[in-house]
């Protein structure tokens, strides 16, 4: 009972005070203004714009995606040179798998291979890693802790801003 009373004051005192204090400054934000446009002018008498249509706006930090796969063995050079920044997604749940699997992350530079990151997880999980490799290309590895083989599945995404 004593909320349905309180509700019922509040909006009586929210309809006397829009009433009363707040009635002026509404009815005055409220007014129309008289406003003559003297050009530029279309035919039809619409103001004049330069562009017309509809407009294309194109962001500079959309993610793209690079790979998503299963992988069993490793990958093929996967070019990110166009990326400021990556995102590798792990993920061994899909697989139903119980035991431990990994993900490593090389970096393919002329002459050789360097490892850059190790992701390990206990199955079923996933794990996400963020990378700053501007200009380059990585390989993908996946491993077993118990040395079998186990599929898992990646997710790269990149962002070239």
């Amino acid at each position: 009972m004593k909320k349905w009373s309180f509700v019922a004051l509040l909006i009586v005192g929210a309809t006397i005070l829009g009433a009363t204090v707040l009635l002026e400054p509404i009815a005055h934000a409220a007014q129309t203004t008289a406003t003559t446009i003297v050009g530029p002018l279309d035919a039809n008498g619409n103001v004049k714009v330069h562009e017309q249509g509809r407009a294309t706006v194109k962001s500079s930090d959309q993610t793209q995606l690079v790979f998503s796969g299963t992988l069993l063995s490793p990958s093929a050079p996967l070019d990110v040179s166009a990326f400021k920044e990556i995102r590798v997604t792990f993920s061994c749940e899909a697989h139903g798998l119980n035991s431990s699997a990994g993900l490593e992350i090389n970096i393919i530079t002329a002459q050789s291979e360097i490892p850059l990151d190790q992701i390990h997880a206990d199955c079923p999980s996933k794990a996400t890693r963020t990378y700053e490799l501007p200009g380059t290309s990585i390989r993908l590895y996946n491993f077993a802790i118990d040395g079998s083989e186990q599929p898992v599945d990646v997710a790269i995404f990149g962002r070239s801003n």
